[in-house]
């Protein structure tokens, strides 16, 4: 643009310098004109071709004088029109700048509070034409519930920056975060008024609001004890399950050392929790008996994993705890009842085993290891028949399938008579098992012999 002006400067400059001859030639003959008709001094050819000295020095000093304000005249007007240009370009430049703006954009008039300029992302939000929007006051689309009260125009602020409502075209309330400064605009007091759409933003926000009350709801209401502990084992959070065990209150907990809040036998040592995890633990599940602040113990199974941030460095850990007081007592209350279940089979004469489904017999009392000896750990065909393939058929699988009462009797080798019954059980580890008694019927059988003997003999005494 600028090399256009100066080219059509250079050209003009010189059609000037030929007016500014041409002015000088009229001047010429219009000045041997005046000599000879006013003047009276010879004639007209004589005054053109052949003045005087000095009437000529004179024209020449004339012609150059209108040559050169010619020159300057051009000279004035070229560089008038090339910082108009220039100053066109800077506009057309800005409105550019302007126009192609990721911000929404209005100009409004100061005086009048009218948009004067309204750029193509504006009018997108807005949802309008230029018609619609330019002409009119800017409160029917910006911060229409704070007519009135604007920060500039109405408060005295030179610059604003804030979060408001842009009303659209379908009467939809848009966000925007929208700044507000003061300008110059076709020589008048304008505010410049530039605005982005928050709508995706604030989507954004309100999904991580939902998602961190969600997140906040489920550690809440665990049905364990969680808490969250810093490097430098402070506590940063309890859940409302850890109140209840350890009888501390959020307010009192947090900020505090994670081991005066609820010790335990790993504090100060290298089976810490904490101490693991940054040593390059992924995880730590250990049983642990924690102390609350009355001095009450607490038997736990802690689980700890790490607290890491958005960098994905780990900053800490999280810690559940899950109480097993009641466990234990059941636990304890098993092995009191197995012990006592124990002593009892102990000294029954009967003998007592209990095979799994592998037919592998898991315990033996005192009677069976009489019979057949310490057959834990072997296969009951072998332990029971001297086999080494499963019986067929084979008694306890049968049980286990039709959760019926199998009896059988049988001879060894040396003569006695055994008789089994087997009783199919769910076991506490939840595998279907099977409680085999074994009764040595030897005496039995021979007793039933002899009184079947003596029937038979006084029957036939009687005959």
């Amino acid at each position: 643009m600028q090399d256009q002006v100066r080219s059509t400067f250079s050209i003009s400059t010189q059609n000037f310098i030929w007016i500014g001859i041409a002015f000088g030639l009229f001047y010429w003959f219009l000045e041997s004109w005046i000599h000879v008709f006013f003047f009276r001094e010879g004639d007209i050819l004589s005054q053109i071709l052949n003045p005087d000295l000095h009437e000529t020095w004179k024209r020449l000093l004339v012609i150059t004088l209108l040559i050169l304000f010619s020159i300057y005249a051009q000279h004035s007007i070229n560089m008038r029109r090339l910082a108009e240009a220039a100053v066109q370009e800077r506009e057309q430049e800005l409105t550019q700048i302007l126009e192609n703006n990721p911000a929404g954009i209005m100009l409004i008039d100061s005086d009048n509070r009218k948009v004067s300029w309204v750029n193509t992302n504006a009018l997108k939000m807005i949802g309008g034409t230029k018609e619609s929007i330019e002409g009119h006051v800017c409160h029917k689309h910006l911060c229409p519930a704070d007519k009135d009260n604007c920060p500039v125009l109405d408060c005295g602020k030179t610059i604003d920056m804030s979060e408001r409502i842009l009303l659209t075209a379908k009467g939809k309330n848009l966000p925007i975060l929208k700044s507000v400064t003061c300008v110059k605009y076709n020589d008048k007091n304008h505010l410049l008024e530039t605005f982005f759409d928050l709508s995706d933003r604030k989507k954004i926000e309100q999904d991580l609001k939902l998602a961190h009350a969600t997140l906040d709801q489920i550690f809440q209401t665990a049905s364990v004890g969680m808490r969250v502990v810093d490097r430098n084992f402070n506590v940063l959070k309890i859940n409302m399950t850890f109140e209840t065990m350890t009888d501390v209150k959020t307010e009192e907990a947090v900020g505090k050392k994670c081991y005066e809040v609820f010790a335990g036998s790993k504090c100060f040592t290298g089976d810490c929790p904490l101490t693991l995890i940054i040593n390059g633990e992924r995880s730590v599940n250990c049983y642990v008996e924690k102390q609350r602040t009355d001095g009450r113990g607490i038997p736990c199974i802690l689980t700890a994993t790490p607290f890491k941030d958005s960098n994905n460095e780990i900053i800490g850990i999280v810690e559940s705890f899950q109480d097993i007081t009641d466990l234990k007592k059941a636990q304890e209350a098993i092995l009191l009842e197995r012990d006592k279940l124990n002593r009892i089979m102990s000294h029954m004469t009967t003998g007592i085993g209990i095979v799994n489904s592998d037919r592998i017999i898991e315990y033996n009392n005192k009677s069976l290891e009489q019979f057949i000896g310490d057959c834990r750990g072997k296969n009951c065909f072998s332990a029971f028949r001297k086999n080494v393939t499963p019986c067929e058929p084979c008694l306890m699988q049968k049980a286990i399938t039709t959760g019926q009462i199998e009896q059988h009797e049988f001879e060894t080798d040396n003569g006695r008579f055994f008789e089994q019954v087997y009783t199919p059980l769910m076991d506490v580890d939840e595998k279907e098992k099977v409680v085999v008694l074994l009764r040595d019927i030897t005496e039995k059988k021979a007793s039933t012999a002899a009184i079947m003997r003596a029937e038979q003999l006084a029957a036939l005494g009687e005959m």
